[in-house]
Formats: C-alpha cells, sequence, structure tokens
C-alpha cells in the first residue's frame, strides 16, 4: 500500500489491476481521448459505481459499500493508470 492516499483506494486499484475485463473496460472508457484529467476521475468513478451489485439495495452492506466507494480517491488512480 505504500505510496497510496489511503487503503481502499490502493484496493480498488489491485482489484481493476487484477481482473482483465475490467481493467480493459476502464482502459477504453476512461484513459483514451482527449478529456480533461478531471473528466476521466469522473467517468472512472461512475464506472465503478455502475459496477456495485448492491447500489439499488437499502441494506447495512449497500450503506457500507457505498461509504468505502466514496473514500476512493479517484484521481490517484486516474492518475497511476495514466503513467503506466
Amino acid at each position: 500500500m505504500q505510496g497510496w492516499s489511503n487503503y481502499i483506494t490502493w484496493n480498488v486499484y489491485m482489484w481493476i489491476k487484477n481482473n482483465p475485463e475490467w481493467y480493459a473496460q476502464i482502459e477504453k472508457e476512461c484513459l483514451f481521448g482527449n478529456e480533461s484529467i478531471f473528466e476521466k476521475t469522473e467517468r472512472l468513478k461512475v464506472l465503478i459505481q455502475e459496477l456495485n451489485p448492491l447500489a439499488k439495495q437499502d441494506t447495512l452492506f449497500a450503506d457500507l459499500l457505498s461509504f468505502g466507494l466514496d473514500q476512493v480517491n479517484w484521481y490517484e488512480l486516474i492518475e497511476h493508470f495514466l503513467k503506466k
């Protein structure tokens, strides 16, 4: 986790990095193009939130997952992926 702003950001990075389908989708939809880094960051955040299987549920676990996703430093993730 060294070099990351928090555990949850590192954890999301690791899940994306180790899932070829997710990585390819993120690379295609968030990393290419002439959008600003802010627009790429927002696109990544929305894309990951859309993958959330609990997003439409009203449960303790959905609330916890939503809170965790709110703690992700999306800008840091985009910066890291753009360096690759």
